[in-house]
């Protein structure tokens, strides 16, 4: 969420709007959007819709709902946890941390 005025200008920028053009489409002043912009306030849920459908967007993008640190997900090859072995000696390991707020978990199959 602290980057969304960051998102909302680059997204507006890269589809060449300018600020007082997005804010009349929205229903909102310049000023009200320049602090949205400059995370000085938060908008409404209502406006923030408004402001993802007009750039072509959705909320969650903006609010960086799809955004993931792959440092912080991903587990070292050293540190690969074994699952499972079928009977074709293929091999399940999971190459992420399990933790409860993971949004997804990451495997490899390793076949011999």
């Amino acid at each position: 969420m602290r980057k969304l005025g960051q998102r909302i200008r680059k997204k507006r920028e890269n589809m060449e709007i300018r600020l007082n053009e997005l804010a009349e489409k929205v229903g909102i002043s310049p000023s009200a959007l320049s602090q949205i912009e400059n995370m000085k306030v938060m908008p409404s849920i209502v406006h923030l819709k408004s402001i993802a459908e007009i750039l072509n967007t959705s909320v969650g993008e903006l609010i960086g709902e799809n955004e993931f640190n792959f440092q912080d997900t991903l587990i070292k090859s050293k540190e690969k946890k074994f699952l499972r072995s079928n009977s074709n000696n293929a091999q399940l390991f999971l190459l992420s941390h399990n933790e409860k707020k993971q949004v997804m978990e990451t495997y490899m199959i390793q076949f011999n």
